[in-house]
This record gives structure tokens, sequence and C-alpha cells, in this order.
């Protein structure tokens, strides 16, 4: 498995584990009152919401479109035509905190502040944490330990302590997923994902903020995951922790890259998930992301829109359905790169 729910989910982007724990485990309050969680490639991807655990070819009108199917190597890409006086854009994401995310090519951040309005999967703003908190939790009377068993369970709190320096005790009222995404991500979470870091910009700039997706639709899409099935993710990540790892060095790289095509290769390549996970995961998505994105561009505002790049390529991807419904979607392509540390200086 190379781990999509991780990298597909925004709502896994800004989960703060401190918040968590304040919801969950009251009693330890004191304790974890402060943070606790502290590849080859340029350009890679919270902390003040509990959400996200659980982000061109030239075509001219009359002219055939670019090949959604074979995508220049770019993750900015130029929405314009329909009427449009400004170009939009779009931007692909991978969530992960992961320093190389915010190597961004030099446009992107021009494009962000050419535009009106700011689109992301989920507007990180409308987030009932104490819900979310809720959700995550197993059914009264299930433990951790008791799904996985003695032996998994001491496994689990190993790769547990290793990836992201957090004791197994706390999460054994945690459903599995979650657990899942603590060991894949890491200590990695101590730092914004690009999303958020897009979320923090936009709103240091006064632009209107809109989640394209409900919280609840996602957190909906992983309570659909059978306990059996979440168990059987832990244990394939426990028991194979360094290819889980390598997995995720590899999709970084292939991000890092800008090749949207073998990203989605891969995604539709995975079966562990079952025969719906495209369809319900990323196609569905995929529909929701451009309607709403089309919604901004039909009241004349301009738009930047940042979600998970798994959603961009293919013929059901959000690039495919822009150009379907009308609009002409172009790479915007470059060769000079910003360093990270300049990037998020702007939202110090």
């Amino acid at each position: 498995m190379r781990y999509y729910i991780r990298r597909d989910l925004n709502i896994f982007d800004s989960l703060n584990f401190r918040m968590l724990f304040l919801c969950a485990f009251a009693p330890l309050r004191e304790l974890f009152s402060s943070r606790i969680f502290g590849t080859k490639g340029r350009r890679f991807g919270g902390e003040e919401h509990l959400i996200f655990i659980f982000l061109l070819l030239f075509s001219l009108p009359g002219m055939a479109q670019s090949n959604p199917d074979n995508l220049a190597h770019t993750l900015l890409w130029k929405i314009s035509g329909k009427g449009a006086k400004s170009p939009s854009y779009l931007y692909g994401t991978m969530h992960t905190g992961d320093d190389r995310v915010f190597a961004l090519q030099d446009s992107a951040l021009i494009a962000f502040d050419s535009v009106n309005e700011f689109a992301m999967e989920i507007n990180m703003d409308s987030i009932d944490n104490t819900a979310m908190a809720s959700e995550m939790r197993l059914p009264e009377g299930q433990t951790l330990k008791q799904l996985l068993g003695d032996a998994d369970y001491k496994l689990a709190g190993k790769c547990l302590m290793k990836s992201a320096g957090i004791p197994i005790f706390l999460l054994n009222t945690i459903r599995p997923i979650y657990v899942s995404v603590l060991i894949t991500e890491g200590k990695q979470n101590k730092r914004d994902v690009l999303d958020t870091y897009f979320f923090k910009l936009a709103k240091k700039e006064n632009k209107k903020i809109i989640g394209l997706e409900k919280a609840e639709d996602q957190m909906k899409l992983l309570m659909g995951i059978s306990l059996d099935k979440q168990v059987s993710m832990l244990r394939e990540g426990i028991h194979d922790y360094e290819a889980m790892k390598s997995s995720m060095e590899e999709t970084t790289v292939d991000y890092s890259d800008a090749d949207l095509n073998k990203l989605l290769r891969e995604t539709q390549s995975d079966t562990s998930m079952g025969a719906n996970f495209m369809e319900d995961f990323i196609n569905k998505r995929n529909r929701v992301m451009a309607n709403g994105i089309e919604r901004v561009l039909r009241s004349g505002k301009t738009l930047f829109t940042a979600v998970g790049a798994d959603h961009l390529p293919g013929q059901k991807g959000v690039i495919s359905l822009l150009q379907k419904d009308g609009y002409i979607v172009n790479p915007v392509l470059s060769k000079n790169f910003l360093e990270a540390k300049d990037v998020k200086r702007r939202i110090k």
C-alpha cells in the first residue's frame, strides 16, 4: 500500500494532536500541555486547528486541450476562458510537512497574490474540533490493544514512538486509521503542510477562503472503512515499517518532480483499498471540487485553488473536468524555484 489515505485527504493536514489529546484525554492535559509532535526533489509539502488527521500545455479556444493523461511536469495551472477578464489558478499539493514542498516555483506566489479568493479542500475555520475528536475514537468498550492483540499492539507502540515520539497508551481508544497516519507522518506534524501555509497566507492577506468540500463528508469516507480494514492497514504498516517509509519517500520524489501522471498511475495501481477506492476517494470528489471552482469563476471573482495533486490529472481529474466544461487550463512552467525559508517567511 502506498498510503494514499494520508496523502489524499486534506482533513489530515492540520490535525493538532495536542488538541486531540486535550479533547480526548482531559486528565492528561497538564502532562501534555505543550505540543508533543515534535528524498530527492525540490518542491514539497498544523497547528491551530484540529482538522486534517482525519491538498501548462498552451491551449486556445477551438484547439485540442492538453492530454489529461500526459500532463506537463508542473504543479501550477492557469485557468482562463469563458469570458474571464483575469486568470485563476490551480495548484496541486502534497499533504506533508516535508520542507521540500515549500520550494515553490517562483510564479506560484505571484499567482496567489493576483487573485481575489482562495480555495482548498476544507476551510479550516469550519471545523468542529470537539466533534472531530469524538469521531476519531473507537466505539465504547473497544480498544486498540483488543483489536491488534498484545504482540501487534506492542509493535505498533515501538513504531509510533520511533516515528512520532508518542506513547501508544495515549491512543488506545483511537481508531486504527489515525494511528496509521501518526506512524506514517511522524514528527513532521510539528510543521505546517503546504495547504495550511496557503490558508494562513490567505488569512494574512484578507482573502476570502472557500472550502470545496465539507469536513463531515471526508469523515464519512473514513468512517466507511471498516475497523477490520483499518486494523489490516495498521498491521501492514508496522510489520513493514521501513517499506512504508520508503513508499512515502518515493511519493515525495514523484511529487517534487511534479510528475502528476506518475502519481495518478501509482494511485490507480493500488488495489488494497478495494475496487471503489478511486471512485469514492478521488473521482467523486474531483467533480465536487471542479463544481466549487466553477461557482467562483462564474461570479466573476478570481481564485487560487490548492488541492491534493492526485485530484488534478486523468480523464476524471479536475483539469480535465474544467476543460470539458469549456475552460482553458494551461501549465505554468518555470525553471526558477524559491528557497523554502523565504516562502515560509511570508506568514511570520
